[in-house]
C-alpha cells in the first residue's frame, strides 16, 4: 500500500493491479486577460499487464473571448491515447522508486482555440520520461518530454511534484493528501519559458477519489495574450 494517490497534474509511473480499469475526469479553466478557456475529458486507463498501462482520452472543450463583443466556441477536443511501459521497478518495506516512459498522441477531432492545452485541431505527439517514489510520509515525482505540433512550434516539458499524506494509512482507503506541484514548458521555436506553481488537495475513499488544485504563473516570458492568470482543476477518479 502506497502513501498517496497520484498527482493531481504530474504523471506518475507507480500502476494499480493487473486488469484494472480506471475512470476518471480532470476538468481545466485558464483564465487568461481576455479569455477564459476550459477542457472536460473523459479518460479510461486500463493495465494490461503490471508494467504496460494504455489511455483513450476524449475531450469536450471550448473558450469565450472577452474581446470586443465578446465570443464563444465550444465542441469535441483532440481525441488522444496514451500507453506508458514501466521499465525501472526498485521495492523495499514501505518504500517503491518506479521509472517509465510514456508516449501520447493526439489527433486532429477538435476545435480550433489556438491553445494547444485544450485543443488546437493539429496532429500532436508527445515522448517523455516519468519518474516516481514514494514512502509512507512522501511522495516525489517528476516529469520530462517532447511535444511534437504540427505547423506550430513544438515544446519541452518538465513537472516536479512532492505528495504528503494528512491521515494514518488505512485500508479500505481513506486519505486526504496535499500536492504542491511545479510545471514549465520551453517554446523551441521562439525560446520563450513558462513556469507555474499548482497547489493541490486530494481526498481518497475506498475506490473513488476527488481533487483539486489551483495552479498560478510564476515565470511567463511569452506575449502577453498568451498568458495566464490562474488556472483551476478539479476532478475524480474511480477504480473498476
Amino acid at each position: 500500500m502506497f502513501a498517496q494517490g497520484p498527482p493531481i497534474i504530474t504523471d506518475k509511473p507507480i500502476m494499480i493491479g493487473e486488469k484494472r480499469f480506471v475512470l476518471k475526469t480532470l476538468s481545466r479553466v485558464e483564465v487568461r486577460e481576455n479569455a477564459t478557456f476550459y477542457k472536460i475529458p473523459i479518460m479510461g486507463h486500463y493495465v494490461i499487464k503490471p508494467n504496460l498501462l494504455v489511455v483513450a482520452h476524449i475531450p469536450f472543450a471550448g473558450y469565450t473571448s472577452n474581446v470586443g463583443e465578446g465570443f464563444k466556441k465550444n465542441g469535441l477536443g483532440d481525441v488522444n491515447i496514451q500507453m506508458k511501459y514501466q521499465f525501472f521497478r526498485w521495492d523495499e518495506s514501505r518504500k517503491t522508486a518506479r521509472a517509465a516512459v510514456k508516449v501520447q498522441q493526439f489527433f486532429p477531432t477538435g476545435i480550433q482555440t489556438g491553445n494547444y492545452e485544450i485543443s488546437i485541431h493539429e496532429w500532436q505527439t508527445f515522448a517523455g520520461l516519468t519518474f516516481g517514489y514514494e514512502a509512507l510520509r512522501y511522495g516525489l515525482g517528476a516529469n520530462i518530454g517532447y511535444h511534437y505540433v504540427a505547423n506550430q512550434a513544438d515544446f519541452f516539458h518538465y513537472k516536479i511534484s512532492t505528495g504528503v499524506p494528512l491521515m494514518p494509512l488505512v485500508y479500505p482507503p481513506k486519505q486526504i493528501n496535499l500536492y504542491f506541484e511545479y510545471d514549465g514548458e520551453v517554446n523551441l521555436s521562439e525560446g520563450h519559458h513558462a513556469l507555474f506553481m499548482a497547489q493541490g488537495i486530494q481526498y481518497a475513499i475506498k475506490r473513488l477519489t476527488f481533487e483539486m488544485a489551483v495552479r498560478f504563473p510564476i515565470i511567463q516570458n511569452m506575449p502577453a495574450i498568451e498568458r495566464q492568470k490562474y488556472t483551476l482543476l478539479f476532478g475524480t477518479r474511480f477504480i473498476i
